[in-house]
């Protein structure tokens, strides 16, 4: 007598069949988990590097290109830039206002904007600018 359903007792090919069911889950959590933690990395270092360019335009250290009689705009955005660690962010998405007269805040302000590397954007996640504005009395 042949017996019908005799398949339902052979587990062979099991692990590749469940791999292939939580293979993809488990990875897209993974990425996803990465890509947050880039995210994370570029708003706090873009926030550390413009509290610090504000600091050093206030109090007119030359580690960022001052004089005694000012700072320059390009000088502390480079600073700002080199301050941004692990990331490569251009001198260019910093500002600066506050260097002739104070700004609203009462001294020096550098804000800074970047876009991090988006390597999750096939699975559907959206983009993040990261954004950073630090003031400093003067």
């Amino acid at each position: 007598m042949i017996r019908r359903f005799s398949f339902r007792r052979d587990e062979r090919g099991v692990t590749a069949v469940e791999f292939a069911l939580v293979g993809p889950l488990f990875l897209m959590l993974l990425f996803g988990v990465m890509q947050v933690s880039i995210w994370v990395l570029s708003a706090v270092s873009l926030q550390h590097a413009a509290e610090i360019a504000a600091r050093c335009a206030a109090v007119k250290s030359t580690q960022c290109s001052c004089t005694a009689t000012g700072c320059t705009v390009a000088g502390i955005q480079a600073y700002a830039a080199d301050q941004a660690t692990g990331l490569s962010v251009p001198g260019s998405a910093f500002t600066v206002t506050g260097l002739v007269t104070k700004d609203a805040c009462g001294g020096v302000k550098v804000t800074g904007s970047f876009t991090p590397f988006n390597f999750t954007g096939g699975f559907g996640l959206p983009t993040y600018t990261a954004s950073a504005s630090a003031c400093y009395p003067t």
